[in-house]
């Protein structure tokens, strides 16, 4: 009896071992889209889950958004909900309070994270639409997780050339 179970403890010890690591690379297999891409997806997108490197920028006022670090023409805007699946979403808004308390307004980070992508119907005659012109459907995207964020050192106004640095100093 006592050897079956050091088998039985032999088996399952590679297995208990390796689940970490399967879960861990699940989320390393999403499929990867540019905040630039999910600027241009539509319906046939909703509910997609994708990783994206961004810069994150909010004012805690007027919402928050994900940027294009290559092209900061490109942008799209958080939606109101996260899911937060993990704990590191609550850990990153912490982080991004924390630098507003310490430097002031307008911090901003460069992240890379797991989004769901969301078609979203706004009201047409919406009090927030620009230059006289009324919302039409557009996405918005939810966060689920942050892999990893650093500060942004350029403001997401400035030269696309210094803002791609940013992001590749991320990713090393």
């Amino acid at each position: 009896m006592e050897r079956n179970g050091l088998a039985c403890l032999f088996i399952a010890l590679p297995w208990a071992v390796c689940l970490p690591s399967v879960a861990h690379s699940s989320h390393e297999h999403l499929a990867q889209a540019s905040v630039c891409q999910l600027t241009h997806f539509g319906p046939e997108n909703d509910g997609r889950i994708y990783r994206t490197l961004a810069l994150y920028s909010t004012d805690f006022r007027h919402g928050a958004f994900l940027i294009d670090p290559t092209n900061t023409n490109c942008w799209v805007q958080l939606g109101v909900q996260q899911s937060d699946i993990d704990g590191s979403v609550g850990r990153f808004e912490q982080l991004l309070v924390n630098g507003v308390m310490r430097y002031g307004p307008g911090t901003k980070r460069v992240v890379q994270a797991e989004v769901v992508f969301h078609w979203v119907k706004t009201n047409s005659g919406g009090t927030f639409a620009s230059h006289g012109k009324p919302w039409v459907p557009k996405g918005e995207v939810e966060l689920r997780r942050v892999f990893s964020s650093a500060a942004a050192t350029v403001a997401p106004n400035q030269s696309s050339e210094a803002d791609g640095s940013a992001a590749a100093q991320l990713q090393r």
